[in-house]
């Protein structure tokens, strides 16, 4: 099973269940794989199993330094070095209500259109 399929039976298995955090994230995965592949196109090579670990990795690292960010910004609001946090882009956006419940520091999510 190629990891395409298997995003795609993920995709599904999350519709099904109605799991939105882990809908969307398949989605984003989905999308960075076609854009590898689209990529790819123009050159002539297939996508290998190396880009596809590396579409991957990229994402894992892309959103993990998203939230690592928006921690060290709640810790300078608790140190009373802000007065206002404001968090911005699609992962703030696509998760405002977990961030919102989970940091109440967070003055306000603006959408990124």
């Amino acid at each position: 099973m190629t990891l395409k399929e298997k995003l795609a039976g993920d995709l599904k298995a999350a519709m099904k269940a109605k799991e939105t955090i882990r809908l969307e994230t398949v989605r984003m995965l989905s999308a960075a794989l076609k854009e590898r592949e689209i990529e790819k196109r123009g050159s002539g090579n297939p996508v290998a199993p190396e880009d596809e670990l590396a579409v991957l990795s990229s994402a894992a690292k892309k959103r993990k330094e998203s939230i690592d960010l928006i921690l060290r910004f709640v810790h300078a609001k608790q140190q009373g070095l802000l007065t206002h946090l404001f968090v911005m882009g699609c992962l703030s956006q696509r998760y405002e209500d977990q961030l919102r419940k989970e940091i109440p520091e967070i003055k306000e999510v603006v959408a990124i259109d």
